[in-house]
């Protein structure tokens, strides 16, 4: 009884945050899967992580270990109980060196200061459902979580339902310390990772996501709903669409409760989604008074509708203004139908500087923050207290 009104309660509050999320205005012009350019591909992996990863496998207990006799390994039989046992007993595991099935109940990482590893062939493939909401690997609740190369393909191309957009590869949430290593994670239902706390006012600490590669996933590569102290370095956030917002990278909080602070987003790649990068406010002001610090170094993004949106915020709110500072540093947008998209209000949201801001159009001449014809239309857009800017 109490896991099913835990579960129910956990479907209202990703329901509610999905409300909000798909409230961002999209564009009419459809979008199609496109091979990643060359010139992006690899940009996600210049941080080596290979002697952890050897140091932590010599000591893993090999999940193969865990399934039945006579298993298979061509992924077409569902193995989810045996894994989530062979979880459930050791602190650390090393998964198969090969594609292995599990159904839309997914893997829970139950134990704090646990380790996964995933060789070089090993793969969890989610088996085709119809349910509007699953998570292949869920992080609820937990301290010291590590996962190197994880390797998930969602049901997006075989799912039987038609409602829904909750489906996600990686869920973090109300946990501490968590480091995801090269994640390649596609195909998911909703998001490849989601970010969030208890809506109650806890939230996750110190996440670390490093030379992830987030593809064709069916809502976003990655939402931040609450977070304090995050960190992505090195990520190719791709062919992310199909259903609102359609972003390669999302910080969409859902309400008064969430904390977005101490977030830092280094050398994240984005390419052919609705939107590159979303910032998105507007749930965030009220009674309690929240301070939001975000750091974005050296975006790119190549041939997204719109690389990047500010705004969601109402004309006026309960309670004071959000304070802090969002720095947008470096950033390249190349080839987009729109560069920049803002909304109408923003009275109420920190101040954002845009800093060494370069815009590449699609006869890829270039257009630089003191060129008159974009850019200084994009600030005289924003005026709000002067609260947004672009250097």
């Amino acid at each position: 009884m109490l896991k099913s009104i835990k579960y129910a309660w956990w479907m209202i509050l990703l329901f509610t945050n999905a409300c909000f999320l798909s409230c961002t205005a999209q564009s009419n012009i459809p979008l199609s899967r496109e091979a990643v350019p060359e010139s992006i591909l690899g940009k996600e992996k210049s941080i080596s992580f290979d002697t952890e990863i050897l140091n932590t496998s010599k000591s893993a207990y090999d999940a193969t270990k865990a399934l039945p006799a006579k298993y298979v390994t061509d992924g077409s039989v569902d193995y989810t109980l045996y894994l989530q046992n062979a979880i459930n007993q050791n602190q650390n595991l090393i998964l198969p060196d090969f594609p292995v099935l599990i159904n839309s109940g997914g893997l829970r990482i139950i134990k704090s200061n646990s380790t996964i590893v995933f060789r070089k062939n090993s793969k969890l493939i989610l088996q085709a459902n119809d349910k509007p909401s699953y998570t292949m690997i869920a992080i609820y609740n937990s301290n010291s979580v590590t996962i190197y190369n994880a390797n998930l393909v969602g049901d997006r191309e075989k799912h039987s339902g038609t409602t829904g957009e909750w489906g996600m590869g990686i869920t973090i949430r109300n946990s501490n310390n968590v480091k995801l290593v090269s994640p390649h994670i596609s195909n998911c239902w909703g998001d490849g990772i989601y970010i969030a706390g208890d809506n109650k006012g806890s939230t996750s600490h110190n996440i670390s996501i490093y030379n992830s590669r987030l593809e064709f996933n069916r809502r976003n590569g990655i939402s931040i709903i609450s977070v304090d102290s995050l960190k992505i370095l090195n990520a190719i956030l791709s062919n992310n669409f199909g259903t609102d917002p359609e972003a390669g990278l999302d910080i969409e909080p859902n309400s008064n409760n969430d904390v977005i602070d101490h977030i830092e987003l280094n050398n994240i790649c984005t390419f052919n989604s609705r939107f590159g990068m979303i910032i998105g406010l507007g749930k965030l002001p009220g009674q309690i008074n929240k301070n939001v610090n975000v750091v974005i170094a050296n975006h790119y993004d190549e041939q997204s509708h719109t690389a990047f949106w500010l705004g969601g915020f109402k004309n006026s709110y309960p309670g004071n203004p959000l304070t802090g500072r969002v720095e947008i540093i470096n950033p390249i947008w190349r080839n987009n139908i729109r560069a920049f998209k803002n909304d109408t209000y923003y009275d109420y949201g920190p101040s954002v500087q845009f800093k060494n801001t370069q815009v590449f159009n699609k006869s890829n001449s270039g257009i630089s923050a003191n060129q008159p014809d974009t850019l200084l239309k994009i600030k005289g857009t924003f005026n709000n207290n002067n609260k947004v800017s672009f250097h």
